[in-house]
């Protein structure tokens, strides 16, 4: 999908080298369908990375899925030993409405879409009754501000520089790879800068109640 010869990494240094390594394959069946859409190289969500981001979008009759269950549930902490337990026993109460699918006849249609809701019943009840129900966090970087949000557009704004350079004069500019270096470390250190002053507020603001949930944060909790 890349155009020949657009840079995806540029050079960290002058001993390096721009290449083209970041490369989007699509076979023949795809391209005919017209399923990669939008496809483009990003340097605004490439954030403090040395290589350029690229974006695409994948669409082949884009419908929205339905969510069955109208509630999410998070895996993660799921034993599969138990949701497979729980999935066999509900399987064994609905092993007349799957039978068919043991035969070797042909199914017709309507046998078919019974099948399928009996096993989606199957599977929906095991992880209601395994797993819980999926709470996002509805900040997920509570550190992140805007001060960040203009300290990324730097990044970015310097290396849409870069590659405009490259794409007029067909070279890098060493002043504006400078400028890009640093924009980069300025990033990286507002980071680190805004998790340790919102770490030291939560430990300040912590009550007797609070000190033993910091444990779980070693544990990514």
């Amino acid at each position: 999908m890349n155009k020949k010869g657009e840079i995806t990494h540029p050079p960290c240094n002058a001993h390096e080298k721009a290449s083209v390594i970041d490369l989007t394959f699509v076979n023949r069946r795809a391209i005919q369908a017209g399923m990669v859409k939008e496809w483009a190289i990003d340097p605004r969500i490439a954030h403090d990375a040395d290589h350029l981001g690229i974006k695409f979008m994948i669409a082949h009759g884009q419908t929205e899925i339905e969510n069955p269950l109208d509630i999410k549930y998070c895996l993660k902490d799921v034993k599969v030993d138990e949701w497979t337990k729980e999935l066999e026993s509900t399987i064994i109460k609905s092993k007349d409405d799957l039978q068919p699918l043991l035969t070797p006849d042909q199914l017709n249609p309507n046998t078919l879409d019974k099948c399928a809701d009996a096993l989606t019943a199957a599977l929906q009840s095991a992880t209601v009754a395994t797993a819980k129900i999926r709470q996002p966090c509805t900040n997920a970087k509570p550190w992140w501000d805007n001060d960040l949000v203009d300290a990324a557009e730097q990044v970015s704004e310097a290396r849409r520089d870069q590659k405009h350079h490259l794409n007029t004069l067909n070279s890098f500019n060493g002043d504006i790879r400078t400028r890009i270096r640093k924009a980069c470390n300025f990033f990286k250190r507002l980071c680190q800068i805004k998790k340790c002053n919102w770490i030291n507020e939560k430990l300040q603001q912590a009550t007797t109640d609070d000190i033993w949930g910091f444990q779980n944060w070693a544990k990514g909790t």
